[in-house]
């Protein structure tokens, strides 16, 4: 008879809780519909020229050396600007050449170039004395070439870099008879 009791007992106890747990479930619903308006980024816009106008793909003819000797440099003034409407870092993503012979497979290999960030046109004279700045760049023609800390510009302004490409006075004397047309490369990401 006790183990009877025992069997009602839990039978009973077992039904209030399941009871009880049935009891208690509630579900509160609402919806609503909101206007979010309109998400813009902006748009990024890198130029580069000089300091009349700067277009996206620029031909820079003010870097250029004719009968180059070893020990000889070129160098010209870029401008860099920010036509777009949000601000942006930018930097150097690599300097490719086009040699298409030994010799100016040579010529390329006996190239140093250096890029350096300057206040005025006036620091940095077309093929004088090396600018004085903030350097971001001295290395060889490379792919892999990029700035040793990025720079940024706000919308509607500009930025000015000296590039200069040196023949290194060490170079074989058959390097001289090379030419090649190098290619700057640049990356801008926009920033917050």
């Amino acid at each position: 008879m006790r183990r009877r009791f025992i069997f009602a007992s839990l039978a009973v106890v077992l039904a209030f809780v399941l009871l009880g747990g049935a009891g208690t479930a509630a579900l509160w619903r609402s919806q609503t519909s909101i206007n979010p308006g309109t998400v813009t980024t902006g748009n990024l816009v890198l130029l580069n020229g000089d300091s009349g106008s700067q277009l996206k793909n620029y031909l820079f003819a003010a870097l250029s050396g004719t009968a180059m000797s070893p020990g000889q440099s070129a160098q010209a003034p870029l401008t860099i600007r920010n036509a777009g409407t949000t601000k942006f870092t930018y930097g150097l993503v690599g300097i490719t050449g086009n040699p298409g012979d030994a010799a100016s497979v040579a010529f390329q290999s006996a190239l140093t170039v250096s890029i350096v960030a300057v206040g005025t046109a006036a620091q940095c004279p077309v093929n004088g004395t090396a600018a004085t700045g903030t350097s971001l760049y001295s290395g060889p023609v490379s792919s892999s070439a990029q700035f040793s800390a990025v720079q940024t510009l706000l919308p509607a302004t500009t930025g000015l870099l000296c590039l200069r490409v040196t023949f290194n006075a060490s170079a074989p004397q058959t390097s001289a008879a090379g030419q090649l047309a190098l290619t700057f490369n640049w990356r801008a990401d926009q920033l917050r």
